[in-house]
């Protein structure tokens, strides 16, 4: 008999069987039969034997949510700069940063400590900046002045406060524009304006304007040049208010709305007579033009 065909015979005789007798034999099968039966009986029980399928259900994956980045930067401070911290405030335009670097505020002056405000501009600065501050520094055309000092713009990143403005717009500070470095240099002629036009700061001494408000005329003939002097005072001009502090080695007076250089291309009201003498405060009248310290060089 051919293996088909007794397969086909077994299996009738199987479905005679009772229930019981069919599991029995079943398992019989599964541990005797199955080792020692051809393949192709093997492929004919299986196609006979019910098959169940389990589908594991579809899942959907959700993507998760962009998130938006929320920069921390205070208004005001610009995007690009080096950041860095405050290691001391030196004057009130000057300040040590990390690295040992001493950062030049670009734009504004304040008086040296020693100087008329200057002890008031340097603990003003100090309370502004305390050590550990962290600042960006933001550069203009020329990075560094004749003392090898960086030059800057400061921000605070604590809460973006504008340094250089912020002295001069509280009365510590006049402007001082020095080419190329101009980027703010409206910005600081207006804060230091609002600041003498309030008396606020060095204004409200120092450079407070004199009391009489009407100047005197100028002379039609203008001094003769006079060689350097050698004292620390001279007698005040006619007209005049006063020597200016700010100077040594001649009286520069007060009492005008400008004073010149005699022998220069300024038109005063206000002349100096002498040459190169000292500037030793703020250069209130512009005669130090090289700011070397020494005014009416030529």
């Amino acid at each position: 008999m051919e293996p088909k065909s007794a397969v086909r015979a077994l299996w009738r005789r199987f479905r005679g069987l009772t229930g019981w007798v069919q599991l029995v034999a079943s398992i019989a099968a599964l541990v005797v039969v199955s080792p020692f039966t051809s393949e192709g009986d093997r492929q004919t029980v299986a196609a006979t034997a019910p098959t169940t399928a389990t589908v594991a259900p579809a899942t959907t994956t959700t993507p998760a949510p962009a998130t938006t980045t929320t920069s921390t930067l205070p208004p005001g401070v610009p995007a690009q700069g080096e950041d860095t911290s405050v290691v001391r405030v030196i004057d009130g335009d000057t300040v040590e940063v990390a690295g040992g670097t001493r950062v030049r505020l670009i734009g504004v002056d304040t008086p040296e400590t020693a100087d008329c405000f200057g002890s008031e501009a340097t603990r003003y600065a100090k309370e502004l900046m305390p050590a550990g501050t962290r600042v960006r520094l933001v550069y203009d055309v020329q990075r560094l002045d004749a003392f090898g000092r960086t030059l800057a713009y400061v921000y605070k990143l604590t809460d973006g406060v504008f340094v250089n403005l912020a002295v001069t717009r509280n009365g510590f500070a006049q402007q001082l524009t020095v080419p190329p470095n101009v980027a703010h240099a409206e910005e600081f002629r207006l804060a230091a304006a609002s600041a003498r036009g309030a008396n606020l700061g060095l204004w409200d001494g120092c450079l407070a304007p004199a009391t009489t408000t009407t100047a005197a005329a100028p002379t039609t003939t203008r001094a003769t040049v006079a060689r350097p002097v050698t004292t620390t005072t001279a007698a005040p001009p006619a007209g005049g208010g006063g020597c200016h502090p700010s100077y040594a080695g001649a009286c520069v007076p007060t009492g005008f709305s400008d004073v010149d250089c005699a022998g220069g291309t300024g038109d005063g009201p206000g002349y100096v007579s002498a040459k190169r003498f000292q500037v030793v405060g703020p250069d209130v009248y512009g005669l130090d033009g090289n700011n070397d310290g020494i005014a009416c060089q030529s």
